[in-house]
Protein backbone atom coordinates (compact mmCIF):
# COMPACT_ATOMS: atom_id res chain seq x y z
CA UNK A 1 0.00 0.00 0.00
CA UNK A 2 1.58 3.38 -0.92
CA UNK A 3 0.45 6.55 1.38
CA UNK A 4 0.56 9.93 0.61
CA UNK A 5 0.38 12.14 3.81
CA UNK A 6 -0.64 16.25 3.24
CA UNK A 7 -0.35 18.39 6.81
CA UNK A 8 -0.60 21.99 7.38
CA UNK A 9 2.11 22.72 9.54
CA UNK A 10 2.69 26.55 11.83
CA UNK A 11 4.24 26.54 15.09
CA UNK A 12 4.46 22.60 15.26
CA UNK A 13 7.90 21.94 16.85
CA UNK A 14 6.61 20.08 20.11
CA UNK A 15 4.21 17.55 18.19
CA UNK A 16 5.99 17.08 14.75
CA UNK A 17 8.65 14.54 15.68
CA UNK A 18 5.68 12.66 17.18
CA UNK A 19 3.69 13.22 14.00
CA UNK A 20 6.85 11.97 11.66
CA UNK A 21 7.46 8.97 13.85
CA UNK A 22 3.75 8.17 13.42
CA UNK A 23 3.46 8.76 9.56
CA UNK A 24 6.83 7.91 8.42
CA UNK A 25 6.31 4.38 9.24
CA UNK A 26 3.62 3.67 6.78
CA UNK A 27 3.60 7.00 4.41
CA UNK A 28 5.88 6.85 1.42
CA UNK A 29 5.50 10.75 0.63
CA UNK A 30 4.41 13.53 3.70
CA UNK A 31 3.88 17.03 1.78
CA UNK A 32 4.06 19.32 4.33
CA UNK A 33 2.45 23.20 3.48
CA UNK A 34 4.60 25.59 5.72
CA UNK A 35 3.40 28.68 6.87
CA UNK A 36 6.69 30.80 8.00
CA UNK A 37 6.10 29.57 11.69
CA UNK A 38 8.54 31.03 14.40
CA UNK A 39 10.07 28.34 15.73
CA UNK A 40 11.71 25.55 14.94
CA UNK A 41 9.19 23.43 12.51
CA UNK A 42 11.12 23.77 9.29
CA UNK A 43 13.92 22.41 10.55
CA UNK A 44 12.47 19.51 12.05
CA UNK A 45 10.68 18.46 8.41
CA UNK A 46 13.75 19.18 6.59
CA UNK A 47 16.10 16.79 8.13
CA UNK A 48 13.37 14.12 7.36
CA UNK A 49 13.37 12.00 4.13
CA UNK A 50 10.12 11.58 3.37
CA UNK A 51 9.06 15.27 4.16
CA UNK A 52 8.46 17.55 0.72
CA UNK A 53 7.90 20.93 2.08
CA UNK A 54 5.73 23.56 0.27
CA UNK A 55 5.98 27.55 1.64
CA UNK A 56 2.62 28.77 1.45
CA UNK A 57 2.06 32.15 -0.36
CA UNK A 58 -0.62 33.28 1.48
CA UNK A 59 -0.40 33.20 5.11
CA UNK A 60 -2.25 32.89 7.73
CA UNK A 61 -5.26 31.18 8.60
CA UNK A 62 -7.10 31.60 4.98
CA UNK A 63 -9.03 28.39 4.81
CA UNK A 64 -10.48 29.43 1.51
CA UNK A 65 -6.95 29.30 0.14
CA UNK A 66 -6.23 25.64 1.78
CA UNK A 67 -9.47 24.13 0.36
CA UNK A 68 -8.78 25.47 -2.90
CA UNK A 69 -5.31 25.64 -3.59
CA UNK A 70 -3.39 23.35 -1.42
CA UNK A 71 -5.81 20.09 -0.45
CA UNK A 72 -6.39 19.63 -3.77
CA UNK A 73 -2.53 18.80 -5.11
CA UNK A 74 -3.84 15.48 -4.48
CA UNK A 75 -4.49 15.12 -8.28
CA UNK A 76 -1.14 16.60 -9.13
CA UNK A 77 0.99 14.46 -6.64
CA UNK A 78 -0.55 11.35 -5.65
CA UNK A 79 -3.20 10.46 -8.47
CA UNK A 80 -2.18 7.24 -9.95
CA UNK A 81 1.05 6.85 -7.49
CA UNK A 82 -0.72 6.22 -4.20
CA UNK A 83 -3.00 4.06 -2.81
CA UNK A 84 -4.81 6.15 -0.37
CA UNK A 85 -4.05 10.04 0.69
CA UNK A 86 -4.77 11.78 4.12
CA UNK A 87 -5.26 15.54 4.97
CA UNK A 88 -4.43 16.26 8.38
CA UNK A 89 -3.14 18.91 10.74
CA UNK A 90 -0.45 18.01 12.44
CA UNK A 91 -1.70 17.74 15.85
CA UNK A 92 -4.08 14.66 13.99
CA UNK A 93 -2.67 10.83 13.85
CA UNK A 94 -4.99 8.02 11.27
CA UNK A 95 -5.17 4.98 13.76
CA UNK A 96 -5.74 1.25 13.68
CA UNK A 97 -2.85 -1.15 15.10
CA UNK A 98 -2.78 -2.70 11.78
CA UNK A 99 -3.46 0.26 9.62
CA UNK A 100 -1.90 -1.12 6.13
CA UNK A 101 -3.16 -4.68 6.44
CA UNK A 102 -7.08 -2.43 6.63
CA UNK A 103 -6.57 -0.19 4.15
CA UNK A 104 -5.06 -2.92 1.66
CA UNK A 105 -8.55 -5.23 2.75
CA UNK A 106 -10.89 -2.43 1.81
CA UNK A 107 -8.42 -1.09 -1.27
CA UNK A 108 -9.51 -4.68 -2.67
CA UNK A 109 -13.21 -4.28 -1.41
CA UNK A 110 -13.58 -1.10 -3.76
CA UNK A 111 -13.88 1.20 -0.88
CA UNK A 112 -13.14 4.63 -2.26
CA UNK A 113 -13.34 7.09 0.63
CA UNK A 114 -13.11 6.48 4.57
CA UNK A 115 -14.18 8.65 7.50
CA UNK A 116 -11.80 8.01 10.31
CA UNK A 117 -14.15 8.49 13.73
CA UNK A 118 -12.87 11.40 15.45
CA UNK A 119 -11.22 11.65 19.24
CA UNK A 120 -10.01 14.09 21.01
CA UNK A 121 -7.43 13.10 23.40
CA UNK A 122 -6.88 14.07 26.88
CA UNK A 123 -3.40 14.58 29.36
CA UNK A 124 -2.79 16.45 31.86
CA UNK A 125 1.01 16.60 30.85
CA UNK A 126 3.16 16.79 28.08
CA UNK A 127 4.13 12.81 26.25
CA UNK A 128 8.03 12.25 27.34
CA UNK A 129 7.91 8.68 25.40
CA UNK A 130 11.00 8.43 22.51
CA UNK A 131 8.11 6.12 21.03
CA UNK A 132 4.58 6.58 19.21
CA UNK A 133 2.58 9.13 21.55
CA UNK A 134 -0.29 6.93 21.44
CA UNK A 135 1.64 4.54 23.35
CA UNK A 136 1.36 6.78 26.45
CA UNK A 137 -1.78 9.25 25.71
CA UNK A 138 -4.19 6.98 24.99
CA UNK A 139 -7.50 8.35 26.59
CA UNK A 140 -9.97 10.31 24.71
CA UNK A 141 -13.69 11.37 23.58
CA UNK A 142 -15.68 10.96 20.70
CA UNK A 143 -15.32 14.00 18.58
CA UNK A 144 -17.63 15.00 15.81
CA UNK A 145 -15.70 17.51 14.14
CA UNK A 146 -12.34 15.10 14.19
CA UNK A 147 -14.79 12.73 12.14
CA UNK A 148 -13.19 13.90 8.67
CA UNK A 149 -13.58 12.34 5.17
CA UNK A 150 -9.89 12.97 4.53
CA UNK A 151 -8.76 9.28 3.69
CA UNK A 152 -9.64 8.22 0.38
CA UNK A 153 -8.43 7.37 -2.93
CA UNK A 154 -6.60 9.86 -4.74
CA UNK A 155 -8.24 8.59 -8.24
CA UNK A 156 -11.83 10.06 -6.57
CA UNK A 157 -12.74 14.13 -7.07
CA UNK A 158 -13.43 15.50 -3.87
CA UNK A 159 -13.93 19.38 -2.62
CA UNK A 160 -13.94 20.19 1.09
CA UNK A 161 -15.60 23.19 3.29
CA UNK A 162 -14.03 24.90 5.50
CA UNK A 163 -12.02 23.11 7.99
CA UNK A 164 -12.33 19.64 6.07
CA UNK A 165 -15.32 18.88 8.12
CA UNK A 166 -17.67 18.34 5.15
CA UNK A 167 -17.56 17.80 1.80
CA UNK A 168 -18.65 19.88 -0.80
CA UNK A 169 -17.88 18.09 -3.86
CA UNK A 170 -17.44 14.44 -4.40
CA UNK A 171 -18.39 12.21 -7.55
CA UNK A 172 -20.78 9.89 -7.97
CA UNK A 173 -20.90 6.79 -6.97
CA UNK A 174 -17.97 6.79 -4.83
CA UNK A 175 -17.70 3.81 -2.34
CA UNK A 176 -17.86 5.27 1.22
CA UNK A 177 -16.99 3.46 4.95
CA UNK A 178 -17.47 5.00 7.93
CA UNK A 179 -14.30 4.27 10.31
CA UNK A 180 -16.28 3.09 13.04
CA UNK A 181 -17.13 -0.21 11.04
CA UNK A 182 -13.41 -1.22 10.16
CA UNK A 183 -11.68 0.67 13.32
CA UNK A 184 -9.97 3.66 11.57
CA UNK A 185 -9.80 6.67 13.81
CA UNK A 186 -8.35 9.85 13.84
CA UNK A 187 -6.78 10.79 17.39
CA UNK A 188 -6.80 14.32 17.80
CA UNK A 189 -3.74 15.72 20.17
CA UNK A 190 -4.74 19.17 21.09
CA UNK A 191 -4.93 18.78 25.32
CA UNK A 192 -1.77 18.70 27.32
CA UNK A 193 -3.72 20.55 30.17
CA UNK A 194 -5.55 23.87 29.69
CA UNK A 195 -2.54 25.97 29.62
CA UNK A 196 -0.67 24.01 26.78
CA UNK A 197 -4.11 24.61 25.49
CA UNK A 198 -4.57 28.21 25.82
CA UNK A 199 -0.77 28.92 24.99
CA UNK A 200 -0.79 27.04 21.59
CA UNK A 201 -4.17 28.96 20.77
CA UNK A 202 -2.29 32.06 21.57
CA UNK A 203 0.28 31.37 19.33
CA UNK A 204 -1.68 30.44 16.03
CA UNK A 205 -4.61 32.09 16.16
CA UNK A 206 -2.95 35.72 16.17
CA UNK A 207 -2.74 34.95 12.38
CA UNK A 208 -6.37 34.79 12.73
CA UNK A 209 -7.58 35.76 9.03
CA UNK A 210 -10.69 37.31 8.03
CA UNK A 211 -10.53 38.32 4.46
CA UNK A 212 -7.28 40.66 6.01
CA UNK A 213 -4.95 39.99 8.46
CA UNK A 214 -6.72 41.00 11.88
CA UNK A 215 -4.30 42.95 14.88
CA UNK A 216 -2.70 40.53 16.66
CA UNK A 217 -4.49 41.06 20.49
CA UNK A 218 -7.79 41.75 18.17
CA UNK A 219 -7.13 37.90 17.09
CA UNK A 220 -6.56 36.41 19.98
CA UNK A 221 -9.38 38.04 21.86
CA UNK A 222 -11.82 37.46 19.24
CA UNK A 223 -10.49 34.02 19.30
CA UNK A 224 -11.07 33.28 23.34
CA UNK A 225 -14.44 34.88 23.78
CA UNK A 226 -16.07 33.00 20.65
CA UNK A 227 -18.51 30.20 21.34
CA UNK A 228 -16.25 27.55 19.54
CA UNK A 229 -17.66 24.27 18.13
CA UNK A 230 -17.29 21.59 20.39
CA UNK A 231 -16.55 17.85 20.04
CA UNK A 232 -20.07 16.58 21.08
CA UNK A 233 -21.42 19.14 18.88
CA UNK A 234 -22.74 21.48 21.21
CA UNK A 235 -21.37 25.29 21.19
CA UNK A 236 -19.50 27.53 24.16
CA UNK A 237 -16.51 27.71 25.23
CA UNK A 238 -14.16 25.75 24.63
CA UNK A 239 -11.56 25.56 27.36
CA UNK A 240 -14.25 25.29 30.09
CA UNK A 241 -15.77 22.38 27.47
CA UNK A 242 -12.09 20.56 27.94
CA UNK A 243 -12.12 21.10 31.59
CA UNK A 244 -15.80 19.97 32.33
CA UNK A 245 -14.89 16.65 30.51
CA UNK A 246 -11.89 15.50 30.69
CA UNK A 247 -12.39 13.55 33.76
CA UNK A 248 -14.64 11.49 31.36
CA UNK A 249 -11.94 9.98 28.79
CA UNK A 250 -11.46 6.41 28.18
CA UNK A 251 -8.42 4.65 27.04
CA UNK A 252 -9.47 4.57 23.23
CA UNK A 253 -6.18 2.90 21.37
CA UNK A 254 -5.50 0.07 23.60
CA UNK A 255 -7.67 -3.29 22.98
CA UNK A 256 -10.51 -3.32 26.00
CA UNK A 257 -12.97 -5.45 27.68
CA UNK A 258 -16.06 -6.21 24.78
CA UNK A 259 -19.05 -4.93 27.44
CA UNK A 260 -16.50 -1.60 28.14
CA UNK A 261 -15.98 -1.10 23.90
CA UNK A 262 -20.48 -1.01 24.08
CA UNK A 263 -20.53 1.18 26.64
CA UNK A 264 -17.91 3.53 25.52
CA UNK A 265 -19.28 3.13 22.10
CA UNK A 266 -22.41 4.12 22.38
CA UNK A 267 -21.69 6.29 25.53
CA UNK A 268 -23.98 4.28 28.24
CA UNK A 269 -24.01 4.28 31.99
CA UNK A 270 -22.20 1.75 33.57
CA UNK A 271 -23.59 0.72 36.04
CA UNK A 272 -27.10 -0.43 34.51
CA UNK A 273 -28.19 -3.63 34.32
CA UNK A 274 -29.65 -3.29 30.90
CA UNK A 275 -29.26 -0.92 27.66
CA UNK A 276 -31.96 -0.76 25.14
CA UNK A 277 -30.80 1.31 21.92
CA UNK A 278 -32.60 1.86 18.82
CA UNK A 279 -30.88 0.15 16.55
CA UNK A 280 -30.34 -3.18 14.09
CA UNK A 281 -29.12 -6.02 14.06
CA UNK A 282 -28.23 -5.73 10.21
CA UNK A 283 -26.71 -2.25 10.85
CA UNK A 284 -25.23 -2.11 14.33
CA UNK A 285 -24.52 -5.64 15.72
CA UNK A 286 -22.80 -7.22 12.64
CA UNK A 287 -20.56 -3.66 12.64
CA UNK A 288 -20.19 -4.50 16.15
CA UNK A 289 -18.55 -8.07 15.03
CA UNK A 290 -16.33 -6.53 12.57
CA UNK A 291 -15.00 -3.44 15.04
CA UNK A 292 -14.46 -6.04 17.78
CA UNK A 293 -11.98 -8.65 14.99
CA UNK A 294 -14.71 -11.23 15.68
CA UNK A 295 -13.77 -13.55 12.47
CA UNK A 296 -15.04 -16.86 14.05
CA UNK A 297 -18.83 -17.45 14.77
CA UNK A 298 -22.00 -19.72 14.24
CA UNK A 299 -25.91 -18.69 13.76
CA UNK A 300 -28.14 -21.36 14.99
CA UNK A 301 -31.29 -21.06 13.17
CA UNK A 302 -30.55 -20.24 9.54
CA UNK A 303 -33.39 -20.49 7.69
CA UNK A 304 -33.21 -18.87 4.09
CA UNK A 305 -29.65 -17.30 4.90
CA UNK A 306 -30.32 -14.04 5.15
CA UNK A 307 -28.81 -12.77 7.76
CA UNK A 308 -25.47 -14.88 7.74
CA UNK A 309 -25.26 -13.77 4.53
CA UNK A 310 -25.18 -10.09 5.68
CA UNK A 311 -22.81 -11.03 8.75
CA UNK A 312 -20.45 -12.80 6.13
CA UNK A 313 -20.78 -9.44 3.72
CA UNK A 314 -20.12 -7.15 6.65
CA UNK A 315 -16.93 -8.77 7.48
CA UNK A 316 -14.72 -10.23 4.60
CA UNK A 317 -12.67 -12.22 7.51
CA UNK A 318 -15.16 -13.88 9.07
CA UNK A 319 -15.99 -17.79 9.11
CA UNK A 320 -19.23 -18.36 9.99
CA UNK A 321 -20.92 -22.19 10.34
CA UNK A 322 -24.84 -21.65 9.42
CA UNK A 323 -26.22 -24.42 11.67
CA UNK A 324 -29.61 -25.33 11.39
CA UNK A 325 -31.84 -28.89 10.99
CA UNK A 326 -34.18 -27.62 8.40
CA UNK A 327 -36.59 -30.79 9.21
CA UNK A 328 -38.54 -31.61 5.87
CA UNK A 329 -37.79 -28.26 4.27
CA UNK A 330 -35.18 -29.19 1.61
CA UNK A 331 -36.16 -25.60 -0.15
CA UNK A 332 -35.18 -23.31 2.72
CA UNK A 333 -31.91 -25.17 3.10
CA UNK A 334 -31.16 -24.93 -0.62
CA UNK A 335 -31.94 -21.41 -0.44
CA UNK A 336 -29.34 -20.64 1.81
CA UNK A 337 -27.03 -22.63 0.52
CA UNK A 338 -27.03 -20.59 -2.51
CA UNK A 339 -27.27 -17.48 -0.76
CA UNK A 340 -23.98 -18.57 1.20
CA UNK A 341 -21.66 -20.37 -1.38
CA UNK A 342 -19.58 -17.31 -2.42
CA UNK A 343 -18.87 -17.01 1.54
CA UNK A 344 -16.48 -18.87 4.07
CA UNK A 345 -19.48 -20.16 5.33
CA UNK A 346 -20.01 -24.09 6.42
CA UNK A 347 -23.29 -25.18 6.56
CA UNK A 348 -24.16 -27.86 9.27
CA UNK A 349 -27.31 -29.62 8.62
CA UNK A 350 -28.44 -31.04 12.50
CA UNK A 351 -29.89 -30.09 15.31
CA UNK A 352 -28.51 -27.18 17.79
CA UNK A 353 -28.04 -29.84 20.66
CA UNK A 354 -26.14 -32.17 18.40
CA UNK A 355 -24.44 -29.91 16.10
CA UNK A 356 -22.86 -27.70 19.52
CA UNK A 357 -21.29 -31.39 20.23
CA UNK A 358 -19.26 -30.93 17.36
CA UNK A 359 -17.78 -27.20 18.88
CA UNK A 360 -14.97 -27.34 21.67
CA UNK A 361 -15.73 -25.23 24.53
CA UNK A 362 -14.38 -21.50 24.12
CA UNK A 363 -13.72 -21.60 20.72
CA UNK A 364 -16.03 -19.06 19.08
CA UNK A 365 -16.12 -15.28 19.11
CA UNK A 366 -20.09 -15.01 19.09
CA UNK A 367 -22.87 -17.10 18.50
CA UNK A 368 -26.10 -15.95 17.22
CA UNK A 369 -29.23 -17.75 18.15
CA UNK A 370 -32.43 -17.40 16.13
CA UNK A 371 -33.87 -21.21 16.26
CA UNK A 372 -37.33 -20.69 18.02
CA UNK A 373 -38.81 -18.05 19.94
CA UNK A 374 -40.13 -20.91 23.19
CA UNK A 375 -38.97 -20.60 26.32
CA UNK A 376 -37.30 -24.26 26.38
CA UNK A 377 -35.71 -23.99 23.52
CA UNK A 378 -33.99 -20.50 23.73
CA UNK A 379 -32.92 -21.45 27.57
CA UNK A 380 -31.26 -24.60 26.20
CA UNK A 381 -29.44 -23.15 23.24
CA UNK A 382 -28.19 -20.09 25.81
CA UNK A 383 -26.86 -23.00 28.38
CA UNK A 384 -25.36 -24.62 25.55
CA UNK A 385 -24.01 -22.76 22.85
CA UNK A 386 -22.66 -19.64 25.29
CA UNK A 387 -20.00 -22.70 26.54
CA UNK A 388 -18.83 -22.47 22.92
CA UNK A 389 -18.25 -19.00 23.08
CA UNK A 390 -14.88 -17.38 24.85
CA UNK A 391 -14.43 -15.19 27.34
CA UNK A 392 -14.51 -11.61 25.76
CA UNK A 393 -16.96 -13.13 23.13
CA UNK A 394 -20.46 -12.73 22.66
CA UNK A 395 -23.59 -14.73 23.01
CA UNK A 396 -26.77 -13.05 20.93
CA UNK A 397 -30.44 -14.08 19.95
CA UNK A 398 -33.24 -12.30 18.21
CA UNK A 399 -37.18 -12.21 19.18
CA UNK A 400 -36.61 -10.46 22.46
CA UNK A 401 -39.51 -9.31 23.91
CA UNK A 402 -41.64 -10.02 20.50
CA UNK A 403 -44.78 -12.19 20.48
CA UNK A 404 -46.00 -14.19 17.66
CA UNK A 405 -49.27 -15.28 16.93
CA UNK A 406 -50.87 -13.54 19.88
CA UNK A 407 -48.46 -16.05 22.36
CA UNK A 408 -46.26 -15.01 24.84
CA UNK A 409 -42.81 -15.12 23.69
CA UNK A 410 -40.42 -17.21 25.37
CA UNK A 411 -37.19 -15.75 24.79
CA UNK A 412 -37.23 -12.63 27.18
CA UNK A 413 -38.20 -14.84 30.15
CA UNK A 414 -35.20 -17.74 29.41
CA UNK A 415 -32.98 -14.82 28.47
CA UNK A 416 -34.02 -12.88 31.22
CA UNK A 417 -33.93 -16.23 33.83
CA UNK A 418 -30.21 -16.63 32.35
CA UNK A 419 -28.42 -13.45 32.99
CA UNK A 420 -29.91 -13.39 36.62
CA UNK A 421 -29.04 -16.77 37.52
CA UNK A 422 -25.62 -16.13 35.85
CA UNK A 423 -25.38 -12.48 37.32
CA UNK A 424 -24.26 -11.44 33.88
CA UNK A 425 -24.78 -7.40 33.94
CA UNK A 426 -25.37 -5.99 31.23
CA UNK A 427 -27.47 -7.41 28.96
CA UNK A 428 -27.62 -5.35 25.55
CA UNK A 429 -31.10 -4.79 23.96
CA UNK A 430 -31.31 -3.59 20.15
CA UNK A 431 -35.15 -2.74 19.33
CA UNK A 432 -35.29 -1.18 16.16
CA UNK A 433 -36.60 -4.46 14.41
CA UNK A 434 -40.06 -5.92 14.71
CA UNK A 435 -38.07 -8.61 16.72
CA UNK A 436 -35.32 -7.00 18.69
CA UNK A 437 -31.85 -8.46 19.11
CA UNK A 438 -30.51 -9.32 22.74
CA UNK A 439 -26.65 -9.75 23.21
CA UNK A 440 -24.05 -9.90 26.51
CA UNK A 441 -20.37 -9.91 26.21
CA UNK A 442 -19.43 -13.44 27.90
CA UNK A 443 -16.75 -13.07 31.05
CA UNK A 444 -18.24 -10.11 32.49
CA UNK A 445 -20.34 -9.64 35.13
Amino acid sequence: MKIDVYVMVYNEEFLLPYFLKHYGSFAQNIYAFYDESPDNSRKILSQHPKVTIFDLKEHGLNEGYWISKLWTKYEELSRGKADWVVLVDADEFLYHPNLMEVLKREKKLGTQLIQPQGFTMFSETLPTTTGQIYDEVKNGLPDYWATQCVLFDPAIYIRFRNGCHSIAELQGNTSFKKGEEIGVKMLHYRYFGRKYLEDRDTKNFSRYFIGVPLPTTFAIMRWKNKKHQLPDKTRGNRYEWFEKHKSEAYNVVDNMTTSKYILNKYQLKKNQSRHKLYRSREGSLSVLFRELGFNLGAEIGVGAGKYAKFLCAMNPNLKLFAIDAWESNDDLYNRAKARLESFNCKIIRDTSANAAKKFADNSLDFVFIDAGADYKSTGDNIKEWSKKVRKGGIIAGYNYNNELSGQPNGVKKAVSEWVKKKKIRPLFIFNKDAGPTWFYAKGTK
